[in-house]
């Protein structure tokens, strides 16, 4: 038993010393505190994790092959001792060794890469006379280091006064100490770039001062210098970096540069997104382009001015301004997608009428040039909205967040609605789809909550049996109301008495419904409402009078026409000797009265009274007479007129059709 347990124990032995010689050039041996391996052809290390010192020995470039070889143990670095044969740092080496405070870089080392010193805690770096080239981010990060300093006769790097590490010929300025506190820098005079990522996330600065001599700003060079809060770009910029001052989010004030050398803001896109305590922005003449996303997330900027040179703002480059009011597009811009979506508070775009490619109707929303495709409605526009006759697409997201539109009227030969072309439009709970529509893409009547799109609490589509409308609704579950063909409306059906009445007097002009969907048949009517069905039914006359005698009708109601020429033809009179009466039921004997003296008050043919509510003498008693002799209205029972009972809408319509119609 003993002998079966030797031997395996040293089968292991082997097999553990097979791995070893397989192991690839970072090979690792452990101790309790104290870690080695190799990290390139002829260097090796060795960190001791009591005292934090790593100690790389050896000659040559650093390298890797599948990782950090102390990648593991990277919290516990305090100190790092570089050999003097050393003559390349690779990239990521030191990345997040926070507690590094302070390395020394031998001469003869020419490369440093990419983030190599990022993230780690050193206080000053000396680049040696030997370093040509650094990488991105080698020291991105680095909170607490406060100065560069370069070795005399460095051909590639030199360093100001205030310890910032610039080009050898100061021509470029490459990064800004993030752990400076000055809260103002002047860049050095002839500098022409300031490369990628310069001053990303220093917060303490809050003035920046640029040489005129500028010409272009790297990538993320001010990205998230959050204590900034105006920012004076010389004329000769002619190039502004992705994200360049991305969630400056103090920053109040941008003067862009001068028009004869600028033709980019933003280059790149994303050039001041999220800056959101800018509040107003003039793009100066000269300039042709925003680009993608540039002002997106700008959540206090309610203003912006274009020059007459501007040629195109790119895909979303407003997106989420959620305060901007008010947008005049000049004759010459062209638009990328989405460039004004999720402006909340956005009322009108307005467009130059000479303007080739758009045009914009009195409410501000913008079309197409020649208005047959809807582009956008501005998303604080409130209230319902019709949409102008001719227009037959809706692009995507055409309504897109239009949470204060309470209703939307499509026109008759729309045929497309894009992908979330109604979408978010949280207050409008339905919408009328006509037989027009062939194309219905996602997102109708559903709502922004997260990664979801979940319906519009009590949303429902109103349209046509079989059209794209029910099968769209059916689809997606949503509560799908069908339309009468001839009418439009949900609660007029084929086969209601008062069915071709409606008709009639929808073709007519007589009245339409109370709603874009309902025509509201059982609805008591009011008395000014009735005497309007009778004034349009007439052919709408012009009263001769332009007074009113009466304190309840105020000129400009809609009844106000009306009511005079119903006076001054002896219709009717008021309620009171001031009042009209406006609001006021109209009861059955009134409606058969004024019907009666608009036909010019006929004799009836015969004095026999089917009702014994209608008595001889009363004001209605020849107009009843004549009602029932003629089939305007029989009797509400057996024997009853209805004297007293009010009259609904479906009544009226149908009193009317039969009188005036002759039907």
């Amino acid at each position: 038993m003993k002998q079966k347990t030797i031997t395996r124990a040293f089968s292991l032995l082997l097999v553990l010393a097979l791995v070893c010689t397989l192991l690839p050039q970072w090979s690792l041996t452990a101790s309790a505190e104290t870690y080695s391996g190799t990290c390139g052809d002829n260097l090796t290390w060795t960190l001791n994790t009591a005292t934090g010192v790593l100690q790389i020995k050896g000659s040559g470039d650093m390298t890797y092959g599948y990782g950090i070889p102390w990648k593991e143990y990277r919290e516990s670095i305090k100190e790092v001792r570089l050999p003097d044969g050393l003559t390349s740092i690779c990239m990521d080496a030191f990345y997040a060794c926070y507690s590094l405070e302070s390395v020394t870089i031998p001469n003869g080392v020419t490369s440093i890469g990419e983030e190599a010193f990022s993230y780690t805690g050193l206080k000053t770096v000396t680049i040696p006379k030997s370093l040509t080239s650094i990488g991105e981010g080698a020291f991105a990060a680095c909170w607490s280091l406060t100065a560069f300093s370069v070795a005399a006769g460095n051909p590639s790097y030199s360093s100001d006064a205030e310890g910032v590490l610039y080009n050898a010929d100061q021509t470029k300025l490459i990064l800004y100490p993030h752990g400076k506190t000055d809260a103002s820098y002047t860049i050095s005079a002839g500098v022409a770039v300031i490369g990628d990522s310069a001053f990303r996330n220093c917060s303490s600065l809050t003035n920046i001062i640029f040489p005129d001599s500028l010409t272009s700003i790297g990538q993320e060079a001010f990205y998230q210098c959050t204590g900034l809060t105006s920012v004076h770009i010389p004329a000769g910029v002619n190039a502004i970096g992705y994200r360049a001052f991305y969630q400056c989010t103090g920053l109040k004030s941008v003067v862009l540069p001068a028009c004869e050398y600028t033709t980019n803001i933003g280059t790149d896109g994303f050039a001041f997104q999220g800056c959101s305590a800018l509040i107003s922005l003039t793009i100066p003449e000269g300039c042709t382009r925003i680009g993608y996303d540039d002002f997106t997330g700008c959540t206090a900027l309610e203003s912006v001015t274009f020059p007459s040179t501007m040629e195109k703002l790119d895909e979303g480059a407003f997106w989420g301004c959620t305060a901007l009011k008010t947008v005049n597009l000049t004759k010459d811009i062209q638009l990328g997608d989405y460039v004004f979506r999720y402006c909340l508070e956005l009322t009108a775009i307005n467009v130059d009428p000479e303007n080739p490619y758009y045009s914009s109707d009195e409410a501000g929303v913008l079309f197409n040039k020649d208005k047959t495709t809807l582009i956008c409605c501005p998303g604080g526009k409130t209230g319902s909205y019709t949409i102008p006759e001719g227009v037959t697409t809706l692009e995507y997201y055409a309504f897109g967040h239009c949470r204060k539109l309470t209703a939307i009227k499509l026109p008759e030969i729309l045929t497309e609605i894009n992908s979330h072309a109604i979408f978010d439009c949280t207050a409008m709970k339905s919408i009328k789809i006509p037989e027009s529509v062939t194309t219905i893409g996602s997102g109708l009547g559903r709502k922004v909550e997260g990664s979801r799109e979940p319906l519009i609490e009590g949303f429902t589509i109103y349209g046509y049996a079989d059209t794209e409308a029910q099968a769209y609704a059916q689809k997606n579950k949503i509560p799908f109301v069908p339309l009468d063909p001839e009418t439009g409306f949900s609660d007029v059906t084929e086969g209601a008495y008062y069915h071709d009445a409606v008709l009639w007097a929808i073709q007519n002009g007589v009245t339409g419904g109370t709603s874009d969907v309902s025509f509201s048949p059982k609805k008591t009517c009011t008395r000014e409402q009735i005497v309007t069905f009778l004034w349009k039914a007439m052919g709408a006359p012009e009263p001769t009078a332009t007074e009113s005698p009466f304190t309840d009708v105020k000129q400009g109601k809609y009844y106000y026409k009306p009511v005079l020429w119903a006076v001054e033809n002896g219709i009717t009179g008021g309620a009171t000797a001031t009042t009209f009466g406006v609001g006021k039921s109209c009861t059955r004997e009134q409606a058969m009265s004024f019907l009666w003296k608009a036909m010019g008050s006929p004799e009836p043919k015969s004095t026999d009274n089917p009702f014994t509510d209608v008595k001889a003498g009363k004001y209605y008693y020849k107009a009843v007479l004549w009602a029932v002799e003629n089939g305007i209205t029989g009797g509400t029972s057996a024997g009853k007129f209805g004297v007293g009972k009010t009259c609904t809408r479906a009544q009226i319509v149908t009193f009317l059709y039969k009188a005036v119609a002759g039907e």
